[in-house]
């Protein structure tokens, strides 16, 4: 599937195969939503497009002391230091260990830019206005989604980066990533 990313409605290729089956991601149009659709745990999740940076192929892990719980370490993305979100554990859900057929979508979150582990990045949709949802209008306490859309029939909820890491796991993070080997 890297590589292979299309827009669902436009058919247009929206995609660069490199090394390491990078594909990047574009912006939205005026009034339209483009979501990055991805799986985790038999569930559909999304991504607005204008968050994703890249999609890459799951790497090496290091482990990062002192870190949030629902930070399973960080990757070197071509001299970059990037926390991993594992959004299984924020979600409550057992995480194994990476394997290699997972993807990491390269996002930005807030003022950083963060990786999110996935079973499979599926495809690239672009949502009409009238088929997203706030999540807030259907179930309560839903901090870490933002909306919920309807694609060909089914379900996907959509994630909201900046809202991912409370206020103390941002500053955990921080001084973990500071406090690291590799940042120094």
């Amino acid at each position: 599937m890297l590589g292979m990313v299309e827009g669902a409605e436009s058919g247009r290729r929206r995609t660069r195969r490199g090394r390491r089956g990078v594909v990047e991601m574009g912006g939205t149009g005026p009034g339209v939503g483009e979501l990055l659709v991805f799986e985790l745990a038999g569930r559909t999740y999304g991504l607005p497009s204008s968050e994703v940076v890249e999609l890459v192929r799951a790497l090496a892990v290091a482990p990062l002391p002192n870190g949030p719980r629902i930070v399973c370490g960080v990757i070197n993305l071509r001299g970059l230091v990037v926390p991993v979100f594992d959004l299984r554990a924020r979600f409550g859900m057992i995480s194994p260990p990476v394997e290699p057929s997972e993807h990491f979508i390269v996002a930005r979150a807030r003022r950083r830019v963060v990786a999110l582990r996935a079973d499979r990045a599926l495809q690239v949709f672009t949502v009409a206005p009238e088929n997203v949802t706030l999540a807030e209008r259907i179930v309560s306490g839903t901090r870490y989604i933002s909306g919920i859309a309807t694609i060909n029939g089914g379900i996907v909820l959509i994630h909201d980066l900046d809202a991912f890491l409370t206020e103390a796991e941002e500053a955990t993070l921080d001084q973990a990533i500071a406090a690291a080997p590799e940042a120094s």
